[in-house]
Formats: structure tokens, sequence, C-alpha cells
């Protein structure tokens, strides 16, 4: 149950490259150019190749797969959050509520998967 994060990370994933597309086509409502969104459009392309062949392959190794996504995640949020930084003025509201939400969904989540990976490894180095 606990590796189907990493399904649940992919399908986020995607979701994420279909807003950033969508916000892509109306660039006047966001605020936010296409080349940028070009440029971050490959990284969630990337995280959820990762974490669905991660879910699909897993076995005993899915906590670190899961830290190593999360971690990934993380790291987005930073680039996302910089991204914000660097072009607040031209962002429109919606630009700003957008890229503001998404940062706090996939943050809490990264968090959540690093929380569960760890419980699970404590555990089992309990077991052992």
């Amino acid at each position: 149950m606990k590796q189907k994060l990493l399904l649940l990370d992919s399908l986020g994933a995607l979701s994420s490259v279909l807003f950033l597309v969508a916000i892509g086509q109306y660039e006047q409502f966001f605020g936010i150019n296409k080349e940028i969104i070009q440029l971050l459009v490959p990284i969630p392309i990337l995280f959820s190749v990762y974490s669905f062949l991660s879910y699909y392959f897993s076995n005993t190794k899915w906590p670190l797969f899961l830290k190593i996504i999360a971690v990934a995640n993380i790291l987005y949020c930073l680039v996302t959050l910089c991204i914000l930084f660097i072009f607040f003025k031209q962002l429109s509201l919606l630009g700003i509520s957008y890229f503001s939400i998404e940062i706090a969904v996939i943050f809490t989540l990264a968090l959540y998967e690093l929380k569960i990976a760890q419980i699970h490894t404590t555990q089992t180095r309990r077991q052992s």
C-alpha cells in the first residue's frame, strides 16, 4: 500500500505537466511566458516516469525510491519558488496563486513521502 505513494507521485507529476502546458497556452492570464514553461515541463515528465517505473518495478527498495523522488520534488519546489520570485512582477494573481498552490501541494506530499519512507526503514531495521 505504501509503495502506491510512488504511483500517486507519478500521477501528480503528470497533472503538473498538464497544468503547465495549459498555463503556457494562456500566457496573458498567468503572466508567465512559454519559454519558462517549456523549461519546467520536462522536469515533472521525468519525475512521472521515474515514479511510475519505481512503483512498477519496486521491491523491498521502494522506500529508497520514495526518498529520492521526495528530495527531487523538494528541489523542484525550490526551482519553482525561484521562478515565482524572479517573475513576481510580471505574474498575474492567477499565476502567483497557481505556483504557490503547486509548491504547497508538492512540498507537503514530499514531506509525507519522506516520513513514510523513514517509518518503513526504521521498522525494517527493528525487525532485523
